[in-house]
């Protein structure tokens, strides 16, 4: 379910308040304003949503020229837990937000944790979440709720991995790749066994049917052996 509310007003001001969290994602009994240097030792929750069609290539979209940080560069959908949210929550709120989509929380397949505490030499402190969702339908960014992405496109990781050599993808994403194929490997292996589980179960069927046939065969029954 979507939230109405995505932000918090304080003072006629439009402001994201946070939840902080300790390093191991123990809540604190403390807020945060955005833009507020984070206190020591304290986190706030993070979400990242990939988008992935049937073709399994990834929605990517292009921050607004406006936004403060990395203005025009490419990403995915993602942004700050807010006050009294879950990470779940956040990341259909989002979703909503950024590209006008609506998904349940259901679609949300963790990908990816991690804490940052810092990240090319900043002070992040952030607990990051990264879903996958599998979705084929159609994106209307008219429909969004906000104006933070100007474009949209859907590329595979290794047109993905390409921009980012040339530095025009956000540049704390690269997790994507490990994650992604880690994932496949997971999922390979799952295939695997279930295949491996029809052949066993099969296999027992069959066993069933020659041991109870070999037993009619032995007994004081007349049968006819074809």
């Amino acid at each position: 379910m979507v939230k109405n509310s995505a932000k918090n007003y304080v003072n006629g001001e439009n402001m994201e308040i946070w939840d902080l969290y300790d390093e191991s994602g123990n809540k604190l009994n403390i807020t945060h304003k955005r833009g507020d240097e984070l206190p020591e030792n304290c986190f706030h929750l993070v979400v990242h949503i990939w988008i992935k069609n049937k073709a399994n290539k990834f929605l990517i979209t292009r921050r607004a020229a406006s936004r403060e940080k990395f203005p025009n560069l490419l990403e995915t959908v993602g942004g700050s837990v807010l006050q009294n949210e879950t990470a779940a929550e956040a990341a259909v709120r989002e979703l909503f937000e950024e590209i006008g989509l609506k998904i349940t929380e259901k679609s949300l397949k963790t990908i990816y944790t991690a804490v940052r505490k810092e990240y090319m030499g900043k002070k992040y402190n952030d607990i990051l979440t990264a879903y996958i969702v599998d979705y084929n339908g159609d994106i209307d960014l008219t429909a969004a709720t906000t104006d933070e992405v100007s474009e949209f496109m859907w590329l595979d990781l290794e047109a993905v991995k390409k921009l980012q050599d040339e530095k025009t993808f956000v540049p704390s994403h690269e997790y994507i790749f490990a994650a992604f194929e880690k994932l496949q490997k997971s999922q390979e292996k799952l295939k695997k066994i279930s295949k491996n589980k029809q052949k066993s179960k099969y296999n027992r069927e069959k066993s069933k049917y020659f041991d109870y046939y070999d037993d009619i065969k032995h007994s004081s029954h007349k049968v006819i052996d074809w």
